[in-house]
């Protein structure tokens, strides 16, 4: 007596969902991260002599030469860059700011940003320059 083989077969259609599912989870998140982020391009200011400072628990403050400021890299007004840093005060009074600003930016709008950092005691700013290249 033989056996009858049973015809085995995969089945595509499910497959086909589950590909399609993987890849709306993966394009997904990578949309909407970079759908807020703007590019800031700005001429860092040129000095001869600079010491590189690294620190990984930081802020960073953007300023445009056309007076336009950015927190974290989102465009932010100054009053939303004094609440943000305000609030992460009260926790930390250590915070280390970095302070980008194109070399073209009239010190109005920088003075703008160290009275913020004044105003909530902040002492430990670092402002970004590039080194020049003898």
């Amino acid at each position: 007596m033989k056996r009858k083989r049973r015809d085995i077969s995969i089945p595509v259609v499910s497959m086909a969902d589950i590909a399609f599912l993987l890849l709306i989870f993966l394009m997904v998140p990578s949309i909407t991260s970079t759908k807020n982020k703007k590019t800031i391009h700005l001429n860092l200011p040129k000095v001869e002599d600079a010491t590189k400072v690294s620190m990984k628990k930081s802020d960073d403050i953007f300023i445009t030469k056309e007076g336009g400021y950015f927190y974290q890299g989102k465009e932010s007004t100054l009053d939303e860059i004094n609440e943000k840093l305000s609030t992460k005060t009260v926790l930390n009074k250590n915070i280390v700011v970095f302070v980008h600003s194109d070399e073209d930016t009239e010190y109005e709008y920088i003075n703008r940003v160290i009275e913020i950092l004044q105003f909530n005691q902040l002492q430990n700013c670092v402002f970004v320059s590039k080194k020049i290249k003898k």
